[in-house]
């Protein structure tokens, strides 16, 4: 209910204005043309399917909560014709376009948002983030991420996106497990025998409880690595490092 109201309506005014015009057409169902029928079935059944799922999330009414605002034009127009033809029919349909616009008040005029990822009012998205380090890495053969938050899809996702070569990807496993001595071990482990050129760690200021491991991972990392850029997201609280290996001393002389 509280996604129904604040994600998808500009203010509470026209939601609850949304389920009353659509009133009159659920109390004349069957009258209805059967065009209108499916309208409100398909409202009536998302509803309840979302309601009965156990995974609640507010991007789940998007697929028929526009039906509801359907039947709400439908009994809106209902209405409408109950009103004498002519110049009375014409002030009642102004006067109701008028409380429409009044009744969203400023958000008419504010930036699109999303409930959940993306964009949220004026703060960034996640995506300036990750363009903001993805081509620090271009020629990098293999490329591994670590994190003290389970981000691994958004990161997997956004490097596949900018560089469809699978293979070049890495997730090392140590970091799926509980924060501990052995997984200390394994984190050590894997710095000093992994193949990648280039790591980048992502620090989550809201996932606090493996900020440990990461940092133990970050102070590893400084043996054989050199932080090339540092990228950070403040309304968000996410910080992202690119740790480069260093080259051997004998490369360095035949450069």
């Amino acid at each position: 209910a509280e996604a129904w109201r604040s994600d998808y309506h500009a203010t509470n005014l026209m939601a609850v204005t949304g389920v009353c015009l659509a009133v009159p057409v659920l109390l004349r169902f069957r009258k209805s043309s059967l065009a209108i029928r499916a309208v409100i079935l398909c409202a009536l059944f998302g509803a309840l399917l979302t309601v009965l799922h156990p995974n609640q999330k507010s991007r789940f009414l998007h697929s028929w909560l526009p039906a509801l605002w359907i039947a709400s034009g439908a009994g809106a127009a209902s209405l409408l014709v109950r009103v004498p033809r002519g110049w009375l029919r014409t002030v009642a349909a102004t006067v109701g376009v008028a409380a429409l616009a009044a009744g969203g008040g400023r958000n008419w005029l504010s930036s699109g948002r999303s409930p959940e990822m993306g964009l949220r009012g004026e703060t960034r998205s996640l995506l300036d983030l990750s363009d903001a380090y993805l081509p620090a890495m271009a020629d990098a053969k293999r490329v591994a991420f670590v994190s003290n938050a389970p981000c691994r899809p958004f990161l997997e996702w956004t490097f596949l996106q900018c560089y469809p070569f699978p293979e070049r990807f890495a997730w090392p496993h140590w970091q799926d497990k509980n924060p501990c001595a052995e997984t200390s071990e394994e984190c050590a482990r894997w710095i000093d025998e992994t193949d990648a050129e280039v790591v980048v760690s992502l620090e989550s200021k809201r996932a606090a409880g493996a900020s440990t491991l990461l940092a133990y991972a970050q102070s590893r990392l400084r043996k054989n690595f050199t932080v090339t850029q540092t990228v950070s997201s403040v309304p968000d609280g996410i910080s992202v490092t690119v740790w480069r290996r260093r080259l051997p001393t004998a490369d360095l002389g035949n450069l």
